[in-house]
């Protein structure tokens, strides 16, 4: 499971989801889409341990730009899983 809240000056969005590849291409699209909308967007992402290696193979595509650019991401790796 993996919680992700999008942050930016004019909002926030919470993410809820299981870590596949359609749901990771979906939180991509909604940090591409505040990208492009807003200013000082920010991506915290909460996951279970398990699910990193899934993260990781679903988000190559998108997220190391994300970071290239300048936008703060954090990732914290839960001790017991979301529930």
């Amino acid at each position: 499971m993996l919680h992700a809240v999008i942050r930016s000056n004019q909002y926030a969005l919470h993410f809820f989801a299981e870590v596949s590849a359609g749901t990771l291409n979906t939180l991509g699209q909604h940090v591409r889409q505040a990208c492009r909308d807003t200013a000082g967007l920010r991506l915290h992402i909460e996951m279970e341990a398990a699910e990193q290696p899934a993260f990781r193979q679903h988000t190559r595509g998108w997220l190391p730009a994300l970071v290239q650019l300048g936008t703060p991401v954090d990732v914290e790796i839960l001790p017991r899983p979301l529930a």
